[in-house]
């Protein structure tokens, strides 16, 4: 009995160095409780809405260096399809660049009610490096006009804009609600980790082994 404690306590020891730490966020305007302006947004079109088209694209700079979980925003829908294109983007000089990764949300709740935020959850989990400006950009549907809630907090800082799907501009201005969480622990344990992780296996089975004996 003392021998399988000691032995469950030792693994406990090693793999406790490998356990996932708390989520890190990278930016977040929204208020307490997740709250936001229900009233107000930036307008989001289609190509083929009553609006004409416009895209948004939240900018964010990375604080640490992390794996992404998810991204959440406040969004509402007016009219048209009810479905919101998500990708998050490396920024390529206030343009969006190379999409890391991307998300079909919806529906929508109706824009000017307080709806739940929509949430984005990472697969790919792509790693975000420090100090490197990434792009949220939102995009509706083909004939959906929707909105953007903006952020209760007072919140303000430069963002992008498209109408036209190819030429990106900046404004600074209120931004939108919005956060992107990252995960606090790598996602594969790291090389003296493992190693030592190893190095108790192999202890543990050799003692098990006299054990026997």
């Amino acid at each position: 009995m003392k021998r399988c404690f000691a032995v469950c306590c030792l693994l406990s020891l090693l793999i406790l160095p490998l356990a996932a730490r708390a989520d890190v966020v990278l930016v977040n305007t929204f208020g307490p409780g997740n709250s936001y302006n229900c009233c107000s947004g930036w307008t989001l079109g289609g190509p083929n809405s009553i609006v004409g088209l416009q895209y948004i694209a939240m900018q964010f700079t990375d604080p640490v260096t992390t794996n992404l979980k998810q991204i959440d925003l406040a969004a509402g829908w007016v009219l048209g399809t009810n479905s919101l294109t998500l990708e998050l983007a490396v920024d390529n000089n206030n343009s969006p660049g190379a999409v890391l990764e991307s998300w079909t949300l919806g529906p929508l709740g109706p824009f000017g009610s307080v709806n739940p935020p929509l949430t984005a959850v990472s697969v790919l989990m792509p790693l975000l490096m420090a100090g490197t400006t990434y792009d949220v950009v939102a995009i509706p549907a083909n004939d959906e006009w929707a909105a953007w809630n903006l952020n209760d907090q007072g919140f303000v800082g430069q963002f992008l804009f498209t109408q036209d799907g190819t030429n990106w501009h900046t404004d600074n201005d209120v931004l939108g609600a919005y956060d992107v969480i990252g995960k606090g622990g790598a996602t594969t344990p790291e090389p003296a980790s493992m190693l030592l992780l190893g190095s108790g296996i192999t202890l543990i089975a050799s003692r098990l082994r006299r054990g026997r004996k």
